[in-house]
């Protein structure tokens, strides 16, 4: 009932004219129980908010365009980012338009993303990789490629797909020359030219986990030229929405895990160290398989964290002592074993990373202490875990919370980073003098420029970086590009390291030219890590120095406001820039004096 009342609550704030509040209430509805109907009806009335919201307060607008139907797919797209909290508008091409839609494309409207989906019947008649192959043409795509990179938008191409055997068969269709065989050299084909920015989407490994008897259906696409079952529809959206949010907010970053039942069968303060089902007999080895899938996302930089009710020596002995254990004390960045509520301690977490709520996904056998963190942390994402732990590797796995598009290698060192950083903030224990620790660091700071080289790494942070992020815009890495190449920008991006270490890529700053005399401050963000450390102060004093060599008079700075962004609310006004309006401060370099800082170039 709550969830029925919130979707009326948000109809009556889009009648009202009030569409963030609409969003808002909304999402809250989408947290509790719907119906199908109800779900239904939430998508028609999501589409309707976006709509209705200016651009620059969408976190993203995307055209849907193809050989097929998208009018019952786009709704379910803008639905699933609801529920994450992104408001995006999904606009539509008309059916089998896309090199129309995108050469109209109004200009100055947002596109952030173009989302372009193929289907091998729309031209193909007969069968065999002659009869099919005019319905594989890359030339269209390319095209659209090209038109998608002047408007800025990132490209997600999703594949072809075969739904169904031809007449020749399974053996024939398999074999050099067969249709199946066509399409797999098509994709490949397709995927090899993509432009390095664009995401490729793979329908073919997506519809094969559903089982392409229940993702496709002849008779919808004969009616209405729409392929996919309404199972099809949900997981095609769910997979398109994951691909967006990943775009605007990178992967989660942390793994927080419960220990009885959760990594291991049974309860350590009852049944001793030695004592918890690990490896050996089917639980045994479903729990010790789990582990193996936890620590392996180690190895792509996801940090791991304990949250379990319990005693913190009690809790830790299986690790030290169990020689089943897969996992050890050293995989994890964090370890909050007490008897506090749990998402009390998933706060002392957070504050422990210094990252955000959004960043963590919690994993708990405990379907209490699951509602308890949903109520109380609701950007966690929690992950329904099922009874049987055999099925624990396929529920987390089937979250895609940890899926990413690029690696990078910040991403491989990120644990190492963490495990320094807690040596870091020990080493802060025996100062009384915040300067004299900071002067104790040694941190040395390397300018670096934003190339090929180092784009991945930099539109990763766009991405996802929100705390100390001043705009929290979400360029794409054609759009970074794009404005890098213009005359009179000034961009950069640093990397740190002191006497424990190096943390790495740690800050991008891009400035662009608002009057020949001014330059702008597009994009400054910073890692989380290097907060409190005197970082932002050499990045402006590396800013004013680049900004006077290219004859600049005055720097404008600008701070748009979230709700993750606090943090930065006073930077300009702490280093020295005089406040113009409620989100804009100038600098003038003439009379800039250099800002004190405890890192060294």
């Amino acid at each position: 009932m709550k969830a029925k009342a919130g979707l009326a609550v948000s109809a009556a704030a889009l009648s009202n004219e009030e569409p963030a509040e609409a969003f808002q209430s909304l999402r809250q509805a989408l947290q509790g129980e719907l119906s199908e109907l109800a779900r239904a009806r939430a998508a028609r009335l999501c589409a309707k908010i976006t709509a209705a919201t200016a651009d620059e307060r969408l976190d993203a607008s995307i055209l849907l365009a193809g050989q097929v139907t998208t009018s019952w797919l786009a709704p379910l797209i803008s639905l699933r980012l609801a529920e994450a909290g992104l408001c995006v508008r999904v606009s539509e091409a008309p059916y089998d338009s896309t090199m129309p839609a995108l050469s109209s494309w109004e200009t100055g409207k947002r596109l952030d993303a173009v989302i372009l989906i193929p289907w091998l019947h729309a031209h193909s008649k007969g069968h065999g990789s002659e009869a099919i192959a005019p319905s594989l043409s890359p030339v269209m795509w390319r095209s659209a490629w090209q038109l998608a990179t002047k408007l800025q938008a990132t490209v997600i191409q999703v594949g072809f797909d075969w739904p169904y055997f031809s007449p020749d068969g399974l053996y024939l269709d398999v074999q050099d020359g067969g249709s199946l065989d066509a399409v797999r050299m098509a994709n490949q084909g397709l995927r090899k030219t993509l432009p390095d920015a664009a995401i490729w989407f793979d329908v073919d490994a997506l519809s094969s986990w559903t089982g392409k008897q229940q993702f496709y259906s002849q008779r919808n696409y004969f009616w209405t030229k729409q392929p996919y079952s309404d199972a099809g529809l949900t997981e095609l959206a769910h997979g398109l929405a994951r691909t967006v949010q990943i775009i605007q907010r990178g992967t989660h970053k942390v793994l927080i895990l419960d220990l009885d039942n959760t990594l291991w069968g049974g309860v350590v303060a009852e049944e001793g160290p030695l004592g918890v089902t690990i490896g050996g007999g089917p639980d045994g080895e479903a729990f010790e398989a789990f582990q193996r899938y936890v620590k392996a996302l180690t190895d792509r930089g996801i940090l791991l964290a304990i949250c379990s009710k319990n005693d913190d020596p009690i809790a830790r002995e299986p690790f030290e002592r169990n020689p089943e254990m897969v996992l050890t004390l050293a995989d994890f960045a964090a370890f909050q074993a007490s008897w506090q509520p749990k998402s009390e301690s998933i706060r002392q977490i957070a504050a422990e990373l210094r990252l955000g709520a959004d960043s963590f996904v919690f994993f708990d056998d405990n379907p209490a202490e699951r509602e308890e963190v949903r109520l109380a942390l609701p950007d966690v994402l929690v992950v329904d875990v099922p009874p049987d732990p055999a099925d624990y590797t396929l529920a987390l796995a089937e979250t895609g919370a940890f899926d990413s598009l690029r690696r990078t290698d910040e991403d491989l060192l990120r644990t190492q980073q963490y495990r320094v950083e807690s040596e870091r903030r020990e080493a802060e224990q025996g100062f009384t003098d915040m300067g004299a620790y900071l002067q104790h660091l040694q941190m040395k700071a390397t300018v670096v420029p934003i190339d090929e080289t180092r784009l991945p790494r930099v539109s990763q942070l766009v991405g996802k970086t929100n705390q100390f992020n001043l705009t929290t815009r979400r360029h794409s890495s054609e759009q970074l590009q794009a404005m890098i190449a213009i005359p009179g920008t000034i961009a950069f991006a640093v990397s740190l390291s002191d006497r424990f270490g190096d943390y790495g890529l740690i800050a991008v700053l891009i400035g662009v030219r608002e009057s020949p005399d001014v330059l702008r401050i597009d994009t400054w963000l910073m890692s989380c890590r290097v907060i409190g450390r005197t970082v932002e102060a050499f990045v402006l004093n590396t800013l004013v120095d680049r900004a006077r060599g290219q004859g600049y008079q005055g720097l404008l700075g600008e701070y748009i406001q979230t709700k993750k962004n606090n943090l930065v609310a006073d930077l300009y006004d702490r280093l020295g820039f005089e406040d113009q309006d409620t989100c804009r401060w100038y600098l003038a370099l003439d009379e800039a004096l250099s800002a004190e800082t405890h890192v060294v170039g």
